[in-house]
């Protein structure tokens, strides 16, 4: 079935990629007037940490949703929650978000109507925040840096519009007061815990004096975490189109080449039996695959005579060998992405 011919299914995939796209870059800021000043050998970076994990992030990684239950969800239990009651018992100092020129929310009734929220429930406010910190990028071992910031932000109740900030508190603020989160190990101080880098989080946005960035997938912010935590920011493999996560390098190959790789492909998805399709296009010397199904668009650089790769970790191999269930082609194709392996053939050939 070609979603394009069915508006509706279109209609739900599309709204469904926005919204996780929304997930995964600040909101409602003007990162032009924040942290003037930042020295050359510092990056300042947001930290969104979910209580919960987004449709597109619930797969074979683990590691999140250990972090998760471990030490997401106390952290909004004990931390968070009551932050968002002393905000509210005006035993905090809310601001509009991370600019030292901007003045205090005075009314805290007039943000829920912006809101249209209601005092009576604030568990909108206790299912993300964005943490915003500052790294010294000379260091060995960064960690997330000196933390300047945290956010409030407004979810609203399900996911019918995109997140938006609902103030902020000062770091500084926040280490005044005796916050404390409770671990199976014992209790530990809310700033301390933010420090020790326990808690699923991905970086949803980056800044230094030479460069800004909103970061696009899950996989990708996996990939910058890691890599600015250890210390290793000068590694980020920066391309026009964004960082390249795969390991891989580009090789020349000659257009005659890559062209006989054209055509649109067809994948037995194991999971649900149903078919995915791709179709391959030449551009010169990569391809551009077209998922029809998953409504994008990768472009492909070849890194061996017949494998390919994309910057998003995504990995195309492909062979000539003739197969019963596809008599008619003999070109098949292997996609990798993570665990993940589709094997399929050429239905159509391009021409």
């Amino acid at each position: 079935m070609n979603p394009r011919s069915h508006p509706a299914l279109m209609s739900i995939a599309v709204a469904s990629l926005l919204l996780f796209c929304a997930c995964l870059r600040p909101m409602d800021a003007d990162f032009g007037r924040e942290k003037a000043g930042l020295a050359d050998y510092e990056l300042l970076w947001i930290l969104q940490v979910p209580l919960t994990l987004d449709s597109a992030e619930i797969d074979d990684q683990t590691t999140r949703q250990s972090k998760l239950r471990a030490f997401n969800g106390p952290f909004f239990r004990d931390g968070v929650t009551a932050v968002v009651r002393d905000v509210f018992a005006e035993k905090l100092t809310l601001y509009p978000d991370h600019d030292d020129k901007k003045a205090p929310v005075e009314n805290l009734a007039q943000r829920l109507i912006q809101m249209e929220g209601d005092k009576k429930d604030l568990s909108p406010l206790e299912q993300v925040v964005e943490l915003v910190c500052v790294v010294d990028l000379r260091s060995s071992r960064p960690g997330l840096g000196k933390l300047e910031f945290a956010r409030l932000i407004w979810r609203y109740p399900g996911l019918t519009r995109a997140d938006r900030v609902f103030g902020g508190l000062k770091a500084v603020d926040l280490a005044e007061m005796e916050y404390t989160v409770k671990l199976t190990s014992g209790e530990i101080d809310l700033m301390q815990f933010i420090e020790a880098d326990r808690m699923y989080l991905r970086p949803v946005y980056l800044r230094t004096n030479f460069r800004e960035y909103t970061i696009r997938s899950a996989e990708e912010a996996d990939f910058v975490h890691d890599v600015i935590v250890q210390g290793f920011y000068s590694r980020i493999d920066w391309v026009e189109d964004g960082i390249n996560i795969s390991g891989k390098q580009k090789i020349e190959l000659p257009p005659d080449q890559v062209v006989r790789y054209n055509g649109m492909y067809e994948f037995t998805n194991p999971a649900d039996t149903s078919r995915l399709t791709v179709y391959l296009t030449a551009e010169r010397d990569y391809l551009v695959a077209d998922w029809t199904q998953r409504f994008r668009i990768e472009k492909l650089m070849a890194f061996a005579d017949t494998a390919f790769f994309s910057h998003a970790k995504e990995f195309y191999y492909f062979s000539e060998q003739p197969d019963s269930a596809a008599p008619d082609s003999a070109m098949c194709l292997q996609y990798v992405k993570g665990n993940d392996t589709l094997v399929g053939y050429r239905v159509e050939d391009g021409s």
